[in-house]
């Protein structure tokens, strides 16, 4: 047998009892059995809410010597596992005695490639206390992914040493309160471990959800080649991922904002200690309201930055954004985005700036605004506009075209309408009726009835 892949699924009523009972005699058969099992290769056992005693996979270390891909739900890997053939490791809500012990046992797989730590338990200790030190060697990781408390994450990424071309992926959602220092503590440490140098950055936010993504990731060079921009997963070919960093980040929900209110102030908090002279390309994506000081905050020092790439984000936004490129003074110290050559959006909404429309809410006259004062700041236009999927007057486009050297429309203008032209229309026929009724008025019809 060289897989062995057990599902069970327990739920809260006396069926629970059955399940927990199979799932036990299971795991007691596994770790007293004589028979070896040194042809199995992939394991997963997984008995979704199980709440019994502590089930530790001891034939692992025993007997399954060929193992190369495990992944173990609320089941214990044994400590001193020394199997020179795994490579991939996923722990999902596996109890462990110390964080301790658990580090030290990864540290004996000689050439895991793949780790996965999710909601470990039995690691309440870390969050109150500074991350093991030394930290454990795990030269060979070319994926980490951690999913807990904020606290946990950032002790257990101090704690470790990946390969320094990994992609990294940090989930602390779940995390109920935060405190200062907790988001910039958590960036400190995914940054500083890393040794590329990442060229791109993705900002997103989700309407209604208590979370927003900060994806971090550089060129190919001679990491591997699925990630971000190709294949999600691996191939024969190309095994490992882009080194990169994804931190998916807590928005807490206060009681007068919304969290697409909140998620700018989680993300620049982030992004505060990190460095970011080598970022290529920025995107904003998703529902997530921005104001002008937050945007001039997150850039100042992206001086490599050659393209913002906007994205399904609210009018408000688009006009904060382009007010602050507006904004930037000349011979700014330290300089912004003194490299923008391109602006890219998509799927937006720029609204309309006629009074009976939108008004003041829209963003066309800041992006116009933006594309005047690059000109008269760079001393050249700007070379790239990027128009897809959006909801714009082909008027307005046309305007803008005279501020950039090459613009790129697909033509489309969503529900946009012509200038003024639905509105002059309407007032064309209110004047008529206006002058219809006029003319009524004028009109006296006298009819005298011939009394003989």
């Amino acid at each position: 047998m060289k897989e062995l892949h057990v599902h069970a699924q327990a739920s809260p009523d006396a069926y629970n009892r059955v399940t927990r009972t199979r799932f036990n005699a299971l795991m007691d058969s596994l770790n007293s059995s004589s028979e070896p099992a040194n042809h199995l290769e992939v394991l997963s056992l997984k008995p979704t809410g199980y709440t019994g005693r502590v089930l530790i996979a001891n034939f692992m270390k025993d007997r399954a010597t060929a193992l190369r891909r495990v992944s173990l739900e609320r089941i214990t890997l044994p400590f001193g596992i020394t199997s020179s053939s795994l490579t991939s490791l996923e722990l999902i809500e596996t109890h462990c005695k110390s964080v301790s012990i658990l580090l030290k046992t990864l540290e004996t797989i000689p050439c895991l490639e793949n780790l996965t730590l999710d909601h470990t338990s039995g690691m309440t200790s870390i969050a109150s206390t500074s991350a093991v030190k030394p930290p454990i060697q795990l030269p060979h990781v070319r994926r980490l992914v951690i999913k807990n408390i904020l606290l946990i994450c950032t002790a257990l990424v101090e704690s470790m040493v990946v390969h320094p071309s990994a992609y990294t992926e940090i989930d602390a959602s779940n995390t109920s309160h935060l405190h200062d220092g907790d988001l910039s503590d958590l960036a400190n440490a995914l940054f500083s471990a890393k040794q590329f140098e990442p060229t791109i950055l993705d900002l997103v936010a989700y309407e209604g959800r208590t979370r927003c993504d900060v994806v971090a990731w550089g060129d190919e060079g001679d990491a591997g080649c699925y990630g971000p921009a190709n294949a999600p997963h691996p191939t024969p070919s190309h095994p490992y991922p882009w080194p990169g960093i994804k931190a998916v980040l807590p928005v807490p929900i206060p009681l007068i904002d919304s969290p697409c209110s909140v998620a700018p102030i989680v993300l620049s908090d982030f992004l505060s200690p990190v460095s970011k002279a080598t970022w290529g390309v920025i995107t904003f994506k998703g529902h997530m309201h921005w104001d002008i000081a937050q945007v001039l905050t997150a850039l100042v020092g992206a001086n490599s930055v050659t393209a913002l790439i906007v994205d399904d984000v609210p009018p408000d936004t688009v006009a904060a954004l382009c007010s602050a490129l507006a904004a930037i003074p000349h011979n700014a110290a330290p300089p912004v985005l003194s490299a923008l050559s391109a602006l890219h959006f998509e799927n937006i909404d720029f609204g309309c700036p006629a009074e009976e429309c939108d008004g003041g809410e829209s963003a066309v006259h800041c992006v116009s605004h933006a594309l005047m004062r690059h000109e008269g700041l760079r001393g050249r236009k700007l070379e790239i506009l990027a128009l897809i999927s959006c909801s714009i007057s082909g008027e307005y486009v046309e305007e803008w075209d005279c501020y950039v050297q090459e613009l790129d429309w697909d033509g489309e203008s969503g529900h946009a309408h012509d200038r003024h032209t639905d509105n002059e229309e309407d007032e064309d026929e209110e004047e008529q009726d206006e002058d219809d009724g006029s003319e009524d008025e004028k009109k006296v019809d006298i009819v005298i009835d011939d009394l003989d």
